[in-house]
């Protein structure tokens, strides 16, 4: 079988008509029968979807489809759920790859996407169907700073969406992460500080560490936070 790809000036959504003669020498065979051909648009290549950098959201990302003007991106949630996609977010640029997607997104629930790439006369195909499930995020900006009162150590954070509280551990000297403890839980995810006076002794070093939590899951813990 020979081929041959057609790659001239071709318009996404255009019809073109092709018909092929055989050349033997100096003669030509007569034409075959007409073909016609509408060319698509191509969806967007390697569509991923991974959990947020914030709760309660994910990330999108898909590479330039050719030509196209936009994207057209759906979600529907639940494990295999495919029947009942609706669209969330209708991007009018064909450069743009990325989208955070914060629509009222749930932790802990399970959520699909598919894509698709349009210009001004047609729309693709949509993509393959690419899962995420979105977390809480441990508070950012943790710290830990020697309380103005005597035996005392002064915590704060930045409050963490959609969390309903956070939960706080302590443990005693450097790098002693084995036998951290629950000094405090708060229930309140709007609470961004904590002072610590729980049996502290002047002089001793304490390592602080916290997580955040709603009422169907609990981030990791943050980074480590160190005071005397």
């Amino acid at each position: 079988m020979t081929t041959y790809d057609d790659k001239s000036d071709l318009i996404n959504g255009e019809t073109y008509n092709y018909r092929v003669a055989a050349i033997n020498g100096l003669s030509i065979n007569p034409f075959s029968s007409v073909v016609a051909v509408t060319i698509p648009l191509a969806p967007p290549a390697d569509f991923k979807a991974a959990t947020g950098k914030e709760s309660a959201s994910i990330a999108l990302t898909w590479s330039p489809a050719a030509n196209a003007t936009g994207y057209e991106v759906q979600r529907t949630t639940g494990i295999n759920n495919m029947r009942n996609f609706k669209t969330i977010a209708t991007i009018s640029n064909g450069q743009t790859t990325t989208f955070v997607d914060k629509l009222g997104l749930i932790n802990r629930d399970t959520y699909n996407y598919r894509i698709a790439a349009f210009d001004t006369r047609s729309a693709s195909a949509f993509s393959s169907v690419v899962t995420a499930i979105p977390q809480l995020t441990a508070p950012a900006s943790f710290k830990a700073i020697t309380g103005l009162e005597c035996t005392s150590t002064a915590l704060s954070w930045t409050s963490v969406a959609n969390a309903t509280g956070y939960e706080i551990q302590r443990t005693r000297g450097i790098n002693n992460m084995r036998n951290f403890t629950t000094i405090a839980n708060i229930s309140n995810g709007q609470t961004t500080t904590f002072m610590d006076k729980a049996g502290l002794v002047n002089g001793e070093l304490y390592e602080y560490r916290i997580v955040a939590f709603d009422n169907r899951s609990t981030s990791v813990f943050s980074p480590v936070v160190s005071a005397i």
